[in-house]
């Protein structure tokens, strides 16, 4: 090994300011350095501790390494310079956790690329280009979205977008084969070791027919006003059948989530949605109704029951759904809610009454403290 790699030379040379070259020195033990660290005012156990950080970093981020190697009774010393990891795998999963909360619900399709490959995207551009959720763009191409007569257009105009103010436009294709032109803005990332940068579509204006309003855009349930025309229509058809009263029950069930306010600051109210229509959803009888709420969360529409024993059996079973945790692999949430339940022909008269005292008992059970099931008129 070469003598200027020699650690012991090195280490004196700039404790004692020495200008000699340190291949002339011949020094075989550093006694004489850590005897006048305290002179130069050197805190040798605080050098031990960030040394020790350091090495930690280091073997985390696969960066610069110093190894230690004996040979020929010297203690020597070589630089080993080791594959580096992009900004992006070096974030851990909190910062990541970080950067989603920021993007996933902006209106803005947001991508995030390092050497032509996405490292992040948001639920804007997933549904631009219409795929099932991130996994499945993630260290995939940019370019794959990209239609072909616009990959010379991006290779030729990103660096002016990202120098300038100005916008490029892209053609985006999704997975049907549509082409979407959305104008992106470009933010440089700082990395040493990738070009990666930042895509900001501006917000998709689309124009909704009146039967997507009818359905949930985050749980694809139908709406509130969808289910009360369903209970009007129920309702009215069961007078002009003329079904004695008594003998079968209609049933309106609302759910508030209590302590939604908690998961909408931490960003994770959709997953929940999300997570609760499906197990809702997959539990139901097939005729039964499930519905995204306006004020309260969820609504359960039963059109027909034997009996108010049949129906607390079934608002047991709601109930239990909804309050079995959400898990993911990361987090466990806790569900609490008010639930608020009303029956036609008794007591209520009308699908208007019938929706009035069910909102009736939600506020009831919360103002008794949450938590709880209440049955107008019971």
């Amino acid at each position: 090994m070469n003598e200027k790699n020699n650690l012991n030379d090195i280490s004196q040379a700039f404790l004692e300011g020495l200008d000699t070259e340190p291949s002339t020195l011949q020094v075989k033990s550093n006694k004489k350095v850590l005897d006048k660290a305290e002179e130069y005012h050197v805190n040798l156990e605080d050098i031990e501790n960030i040394t020790k950080q350091l090495d930690s970093q280091n073997t985390k981020n696969n960066r610069r390494e110093i190894r230690l190697i004996p040979a020929t009774g010297e203690d020597e010393y070589e630089i080993v310079d080791v594959p580096q990891k992009n900004i992006f795998e070096q974030v851990d999963v909190h910062l990541q956790d970080m950067i989603d909360k920021f993007f996933r619900n902006s209106e803005r399709p947001i991508v995030i690329i390092s050497d032509d490959k996405i490292m992040y995207s948001n639920a804007s551009f997933i549904k631009l280009i219409n795929v099932e959720n991130q996994t499945k763009v993630i260290n995939h191409n940019f370019l794959e979205y990209v239609v072909k007569d616009y990959w010379n257009i991006v290779a030729e105009g990103i660096g002016e977008a990202l120098t300038t103010s100005k916008s490029i436009q892209i053609g985006i294709k999704d997975k049907l084969g549509n082409i979407h032109k959305i104008n992106f803005d470009a933010i440089y990332i700082p990395d040493n070791h990738t070009f990666s940068f930042i895509l900001v579509g501006e917000a998709q204006q689309t124009e909704e027919s009146d039967a997507q309003c009818l359905y949930d855009k985050v749980t694809g349930l139908p709406t509130y006003y969808l289910l009360e025309d369903r209970i009007q229509t129920i309702i009215s058809s069961k007078h002009v059948r003329e079904i004695s009263f008594g003998k079968e029950i209609v049933a309106l069930i609302g759910i508030s989530i209590d302590n939604i306010d908690h998961y909408d600051r931490l960003g994770n109210t959709n997953l929940i949605l999300k997570r609760l229509t499906s197990r809702v959803g997959l539990s139901l009888n097939k005729s039964y109704t499930l519905a995204r709420g306006l004020k309260f969360q969820f609504w359960i529409f039963i059109p027909h029951i034997d009996d108010y024993e049949s129906l607390n059996s079934e608002i047991k079973k709601i109930k239990a759904l909804f309050d079995s945790p959400i898990e993911d692999n990361f987090s466990r949430y806790e569900i609490k809610t008010s639930i608020g339940v009303s029956t036609y022909p008794e007591p209520a008269t009308s699908g208007k009454k019938l929706i009035e005292q069910a909102v009736m008992s939600i506020l009831k059970a919360q103002k008794d403290g949450g938590n709880k099931v209440v049955i107008f008129g019971a």
